[in-house]
């Protein structure tokens, strides 16, 4: 399935396999931290599974008994038991279902065990649709605390030989804001699993125990932090950081003097705007109106390399035959909407250029927006490689490869080999045979050509640094 002959193999997937691997090694340390356990047939007819509970050191979560869960005498007997010993238990709606075993009593040994449990201590009886209030009323509140206008799923787990924690956080199905509150004291820092960067989270607050982390989240991006009882080995921290900033905050990053930098967007007010520190300080920030506003970038130049397959098919060898058309294009389109790439898959190369004038003492960068990508893409700007994007966010801090005047930029933009290979279906075979998909498409048809290469929109978002001190 991978392998050179895919375009994205040098273009995108060595990248994508590197933000898996930062991502699993992330939620393979320490112990992972179960708000709520919900007893189902595996884990009710496992004899082990009260082993794994404490073995995994989970037994301050809680543990939900739904109506329609199968369980066994015994398992009703070791609830109780870590209900007796603290452990929050809920059964919800009407009884579980009996599950027998040999020799384990019959019904009225389950029955009777069920009736025991309802009344041990630390147990509670909900309806069907209140466990959140009964969790609630049972002390129990999750590890990640999550207030969001979208749909946010977190991971929590804990190295307590090194003093770390991680929450992994996904933004299921749109963008969406939010805070997350976790009951720390350590200090946080964010893991970019694209890049490899690490770095403290500037704006945050804390109060009462728990720290309050405000965070923007396009659909389907991840977010990953990191909770430290020491500053992280190799990491300045700064001493102080910020409570409160301007909305015009597109990101903070720290400088080669190791200080916190803000990095401002235009706005249209006039009036000075301000940040609030953890030392009751604060940052008066001069008017942005003049830093200029985005801007799209237009008048691509596409240059398409076809992949196709050798004269002989049976010659597994050559990865493709290649050649390249040239395209100007005054917008971003589909290859499926330009008539001489309807069929076509590879690489394009997409070239263009924008005037950049640097001035607030050459303080001022850029981000480069996409508005959506389909697949991959890798940017140079002025012949340097920016580091991986998320094809999730589409964003890139470029502000260190800008110069004054003229400035280049190519985006390189892998396909799927499908469009290609819908056009020769006929000609492919496995083993001397037909591909199953072919006795499929007999009836069907075959899967529908798809949109690729670079689509939607590309800009470039000015911004202003603003040094936040140390």
């Amino acid at each position: 399935m991978y392998s050179p002959k895919q375009p994205s193999w040098m273009h995108g997937l060595d990248e994508a396999i590197g933000y898996i691997s930062r991502a699993q090694l992330i939620l393979r340390q320490g112990i992972p931290k179960i708000d709520v356990a919900f007893i189902n047939k595996d884990s009710a007819t496992d004899p082990n599974w009260a082993t794994k509970y404490s073995q995994n050191d989970l037994l301050d979560a809680a543990i939900i008994v739904t109506q329609d869960a199968n369980i066994t005498v015994s398992a009703i007997r070791k609830l109780k038991h870590y209900a007796e010993k603290g452990l929050p238990i809920i059964l919800s709606g009407r009884s579980a279902q009996y599950y027998p075993i040999s020799n384990d009593g019959g019904v009225e040994a389950f029955r009777k065990g069920v009736q025991e449990l309802s009344q041990a201590r630390n147990v509670r009886i909900s309806g069907s649709g209140d466990i959140a209030k009964t969790l609630i009323s049972h002390g129990v509140s999750p590890r990640i605390k999550v207030q969001t206008n979208g749909t946010w799923y977190t991971t929590w787990r804990e190295d307590n030989e090194a003093e770390v924690d991680y929450a992994f956080i996904l933004s299921d199905g749109s963008d969406s804001q939010g805070k997350i509150r976790v009951e720390t004291d350590k200090i946080p820092y964010f893991f970019n699993a694209w890049t490899g960067e690490r770095q403290p989270v500037f704006q945050y607050k804390r109060r009462a125990g728990s720290i309050f982390i405000p965070l923007t989240l396009k659909a389907n991006s991840t977010a990953i932090l990191a909770f430290s009882a020491q500053p992280l080995d190799g990491m300045y921290t700064p001493s102080v950081h910020v409570e409160s900033g301007p909305s015009s905050v597109l990101g903070y990053h720290l400088d080669h003097k190791g200080g916190a930098v803000a990095q401002l967007a235009h706005t249209v007010q006039k009036a000075a705007q301000e940040f609030v520190l953890s030392d009751n300080s604060t940052k008066v920030v001069p008017s942005t109106s003049a830093i200029p506003t985005s801007f799209p970038i237009r008048n691509w130049t596409l240059t398409a390399e076809h992949w196709e397959a050798p004269k002989n098919m049976q010659d597994a060898s050559t990865i493709a035959l290649t050649r390249n058309t040239t395209h100007h294009l005054s917008s971003l389109l589909s290859w499926t909407e330009i008539p001489t790439l309807v069929n076509a898959s590879g690489i394009g190369y997409y070239s263009s250029q924008f005037a950049w004038h640097t001035d607030y003492k050459n303080q001022t960068g850029a981000y480069i927006t996409f508005s959506r990508i389909l697949h991959a893409v890798q940017v140079f700007v002025n012949g340097e490689k920016v580091g991986p994007i998320d094809p999730n966010t589409g964003t890139a801090d470029i502000g260190a490869y800008l110069r004054d005047g003229e400035n280049e930029l190519l985006v390189v933009v892998p396909t799927t080999m499908w469009n290609y290979l819908r056009s020769i279906f006929s000609k492919i075979t496995e083993s001397g045979v037909p591909p199953f998909l072919s006795r499929l498409a007999a009836t069907t048809g075959l899967p529908n050509i798809l949109p690729i290469g670079l689509v939607g929109e590309v800009h470039i978002l000015p911004y202003l640094s603003f040094a936040l001190g140390n």
